[in-house]
């Protein structure tokens, strides 16, 4: 007997991924976030800059726009000293992370 592929339409696989969240944050007995598409985020990833070094696990200011985020940086020193550098920032659960910066 061959296998066939699965195929999920988009709405399907949202009731799927909201059963197993359901299921998996019953037997832990925690409230579940959901799932929820990037597109549904408005803000997922953000673009800005820093100044100065950027030591890995430390945390930075970034300028969004003239707005400020405090971010982590789990992965590697970046930056320069007297230099301003240009970065990309993620959301991960409660935080904002570090996830590209320019190089020199």
């Amino acid at each position: 007997m061959r296998k066939r592929p699965v195929a999920f339409t988009p709405a399907a696989a949202k009731r799927v991924a909201a059963t197993v969240a359901a299921h998996e944050n019953r037997r832990r007995n925690i409230s579940g976030r959901g799932f929820a598409a990037i597109a549904d985020d408005p803000l997922p990833i953000l673009r800005g800059t820093f100044s100065g070094v950027w030591t890995k696990s430390g945390t930075a200011t970034v300028d969004v726009g003239g707005e400020e985020y405090s971010a982590k940086n789990y992965f590697s020193t970046v930056g320069s000293a007297g230099e301003t550098k240009t970065c990309a920032l993620a959301n991960v659960g409660d935080e904002w992370i570090l996830i590209a910066a320019e190089c020199p």
